[in-house]
């Protein structure tokens, strides 16, 4: 009984794996305009916001909705089919999200995950929770508490989602889904870190912290 339930969210994890290693934001600026934005842009990262920056807005929203797409679409699939309750759920979630950070096709040299998670996470409906967690997470640390550098400021973000999402979310699948991913957004990024990029954090402007 228990192969039975195990079989059918491998399946997901695997799909959710190799989905997630489409990188739409390393592809489509280099089939739409010839631009390599890993290679162009300061950070190296085949992500969505240096399509936006270096191919415009038409070009980064189909990036954005691409990237936002493949970690939706197996993580809905499998919790529609099979529910969110199982432990491996918590694995289905993850894979989107590890498969863009460390695709096979790249030699594990992906984007940071940001906008997978952000794919993942709506596909937890009718639980808006977790999604509206992580963007509330994230306007906090970008407006009254500021955290200065965009590296650190993903960082405290996440790590203020995993703490909430351990602290608020009942279902065990999905608590630890969301620290799960959490954790390998943090690790990329301090993986990536430049030297020198300090921490500080403003408080409504003022510094409090770096």
């Amino acid at each position: 009984m228990r192969g039975e339930r195990v079989s059918p969210y491998l399946f997901y994890i695997a799909l959710g794996y190799l989905m997630g290693g489409m990188l739409f934001a390393d592809w489509l600026p280099k089939w739409l305009h010839g631009a390599d934005v890993a290679a162009n842009s300061d950070d190296g990262n085949p992500g969505t916001f240096n399509a936006f920056a270096q191919c415009g807005v038409p070009t980064g929203m189909l990036v954005l909705t691409c990237e936002l797409g493949k970690a939706f679409l197996p993580v809905f699939a499998a919790g529609r089919r099979f529910g969110v309750e199982d432990r491996l759920f918590a694995l289905v979630m993850l894979a989107p999200v590890l498969g863009h950070i460390f695709p096979i096709a790249r030699r594990g040299h992906g984007g940071k995950g940001i906008a997978a998670s952000f794919g993942v996470l709506p596909a937890l409906a009718p639980d808006i929770r977790p999604a509206a967690t992580l963007a509330m997470c994230y306007i906090l640390f970008s407006t009254a508490l500021r955290v200065e550098s965009h590296l650190w400021r993903s960082v405290v973000t996440y790590a203020a989602f995993a703490a909430l999402a351990w602290l608020r979310f009942e279902i065990q699948a999905i608590r630890a889904g969301c620290v799960l991913v959490a954790a390998v957004v943090i690790v990329k990024h301090l993986i990536v870190r430049p030297e020198g990029d300090a921490f500080s954090m403003r408080l409504f402007g003022r510094r409090t912290a770096g």
